[in-house]
């Protein structure tokens, strides 16, 4: 091989890379958490995907927790016409950047979902990022999310519980020797 011809297969492969990486879409949005009674908080989250398929996009939604939760969120795609024009990549929706979505895949004519079953997250800040593709022949589509998350009992709490519970079970104890020494 010449080095010209070295350098022309190098330039195309690079040509063919920035392409693939300029037809990918990447957006940021905030989910806002609703405070519900007994501390629980709700948000619901969406996108609309804008392109030419095949290709890739990646989402991220960022929320902000007070105080320690456990969370657990749905995201599902909507069928346009009938025909599912997105699909989510598995293992690759996530929480933190670390936690995967359990991803089910519909096919053309299912929407794919993707779950995140009841994880205790800290406060501060959290990201959900969701990495699909737009079907072939197709100019996008659009999904919808629900993130749900519900407090945790801090350590003390649960200590009052097992005291308790402790308590109760020496009342019920004593009370049947009471009973029996009467019998």
């Amino acid at each position: 091989m010449t080095r010209a011809y070295k350098f022309m297969a190098a330039a195309a492969a690079a040509a063919t890379l920035m392409g693939v990486a300029n037809a990918a879409s990447a957006t940021n949005y905030t989910i806002t958490l609703t405070a519900l009674p007994g501390g629980s908080q709700t948000g619901g989250f969406s996108a609309t995907v804008v392109g030419t398929g095949p290709t890739t996009f990646s989402d991220t939604f960022n929320f902000t927790l007070a105080a320690p939760g456990s969370a657990n969120a749905t995201i599902t795609t909507i069928l346009l016409n009938g025909l599912n024009n997105l699909n989510f990549t598995v293992g690759q929706v996530l929480l933190d950047g670390l936690i995967p979505f359990n991803v089910v895949t519909g096919g053309s004519s299912a929407p794919d979902t993707a779950t995140l079953t009841a994880t205790n997250i800290g406060a501060g800040a959290h990201t959900i990022v969701v990495n699909g593709s737009i079907a072939a022949g197709s100019t996008g589509g659009s999904y919808a999310g629900v993130l749900n998350v519900a407090p945790v009992p801090e350590p003390a709490t649960w200590a009052m519980m097992i005291l308790g519970m402790g308590m109760v079970g020496m009342g019920l104890r004593m009370r049947r020797r009471a009973v029996a020494a009467f019998a």
